[in-house]
């Protein structure tokens, strides 16, 4: 009786372990999870040091914002690392969702309102690229998660999700705002504390035959075709809400995205 009762107390204690984690899903599939960034470089820590990143698993897969963009709608109200990260945020804080699904040669990231540019660079600005450094932070959030959320400072530089260092996935300081100067995603907006919005775009890829790598002749590439916008999202105090775009500018992007691809192919 008494080993029934400690194998009982074991697999209870392994099943709260488990429970205090919440990683994101990164495997570089449709399945993958979008995640929440928001950092302020001002923020003074307990310590003095500057500078700290909430983080936040949105549970959310790749294929679920596609097929509906409302299903980012999350309660931010009762995460006490988000009460923690208001109560001493400044004015120089920033924030952004990201997601990815390398399967697929795609990524989705937030921004202004005009769409994000390749800048007439596929090979550095691609859904590929996107999506390997958004999966690869995700990789590191998952390191610093205590739950759902995470609140990380910069220092020490020890790779659990500081938006403004990554050891393998860039940092919100670089990928998110462009990879090359004048280049980029736009991805990051500012956070006054009240109320910020922002639009959440897809960047996808077509096939261009045409395409000289230098190596080989044909590939995935990205233009300005390829990037959609999805919805638009706002973040308050309480929640991070998604207002989905209505059908018709859907279909219209669907059109113009088709009709430029067929226009590409009678030029090839």
């Amino acid at each position: 009786m008494k080993q029934i009762s400690k194998s009982v107390l074991a697999i209870a204690l392994l099943a709260a372990a488990g429970s205090a984690s919440a990683a994101i899903t990164a495997n570089n599939t449709s399945a993958d999870q979008a995640y929440l960034v928001v950092y302020d470089p001002g923020f003074v820590n307990s310590d003095t040091t500057l500078g700290l990143t909430y983080n936040r698993n949105l549970g959310v897969s790749f294929s679920s914002i596609l097929s509906n963009p409302a299903s980012l709608n999350t309660d931010l109200s009762t995460d006490s690392n988000w009460t923690t990260f208001k109560a001493g945020e400044t004015n120089r804080a920033v924030w952004g969702v990201f997601n990815s699904d390398y399967s697929n040669h795609a990524a989705t990231v937030t921004g202004g309102s005009v769409a994000p540019s390749p800048n007439n660079d596929v090979t550095a600005l691609s859904g590929d690229f996107a999506a390997i450094q958004i999966n690869k932070h995700a990789v590191e959030i998952n390191q610093g998660l205590t739950g759902l959320s995470s609140l990380i400072k910069s220092l020490p530089d020890d790779f659990t999700g500081q938006a403004d260092h990554s050891a393998d996935g860039l940092p919100i300081t670089s990928v998110w705002t462009g990879v090359n100067p004048g280049s980029g995603f736009n991805a990051v907006n500012a956070w006054n504390g009240i109320s910020s919005t922002a639009n959440l775009y897809k960047i996808g890829f077509h096939f261009d035959p045409t395409f000289d790598l230098g190596f080989q002749i044909g590939s995935d590439v990205t233009t300005q075709a390829d990037i959609t916008k999805l919805s638009q999202l706002v973040l308050t105090p309480t929640a991070l809400t998604a207002v989905p775009l209505p059908a018709a500018v859907w279909l219209f992007g669907a059109g113009l995205m088709g009709m430029l691809r067929l226009n590409r192919r009678k030029q090839a």
